[in-house]
C-alpha cells in the first residue's frame, strides 16, 4: 500500500504530499490495532461464559486441524464454528457502534424518513444488532450455527 501511495505521489504530487501518506498509514495502524484487540477480549469473556461453546469450538479445531499446526487463513473456511463465534462476537460488540457516514446520493425515505441528496446518514451498528423485531433474544449471546454451513456465504 505504501509503495502504491509514492507512486501516487510521483503522479499527483500536490495531493499525495508525505504528511497526507503518513496520516493514512498512522490510520492503518491505528485502526488496526484499536480495533483487534477490543474484539479479541470480547470474544474471549464470551467464551469464558460458555463453557459449552468453548468445547464445541476445541472439538471442531482438534477435528479439522492437527494439533500440531497453528490455524492459517486457508483453514478458516472449514471451521464454521469458529466463524459463527466470531460473528457473534461482533454482532453484540461492534467495533464501531455507529458506521462510518455516508453522503446519501439521491432522495430516499429511510424508516419513513424523507432523506434529501446530500444528507450526511450514520448508521448504528450498535441499535441494529441489538433489535428485537431483528434478532431473538437479542443481548445474548447465542450461535446461529445451524444457519452457517460449509462452502456457503
Amino acid at each position: 500500500m505504501i509503495n502504491h501511495l509514492l507512486t501516487l505521489q510521483d503522479s499527483q504530487p500536490e495531493y499525495y504530499t508525505a504528511d497526507i501518506i503518513k496520516g493514512l498509514v498512522l490510520i492503518m495502524l491505528l485502526a488496526g490495532t484499536r480495533t483487534l484487540s477490543p474484539s479479541l477480549e470480547w470474544a474471549v469473556c464470551n467464551l469464558m461464559n460458555h463453557p459449552a461453546v468453548v468445547k464445541k469450538a476445541r472439538e471442531e479445531l482438534d477435528t479439522q486441524i492437527a494439533r500440531d499446526h497453528l490455524v492459517d487463513e486457508s483453514d478458516i473456511s472449514k471451521l464454521p464454528y469458529l466463524q459463527s463465534i466470531i460473528f457473534e462476537s461482533s454482532r453484540l460488540y461492534p467495533v464501531a457502534p455507529l458506521l462510518a457516514p455516508h453522503l446519501s446520493s439521491a432522495d430516499c425515505t429511510i424508516g419513513g424518513y424523507n432523506v434529501p441528496v446530500g444528507t450526511i446518514l450514520f448508521a448504528n451498528a450498535w441499535a441494529i444488532h441489538r433489535d428485537p423485531t431483528l434478532w431473538n433474544d437479542p443481548t445474548s449471546f447465542r450461535l446461529v450455527y445451524s444457519m452457517l454451513r460449509v462452502g456457503e456465504g
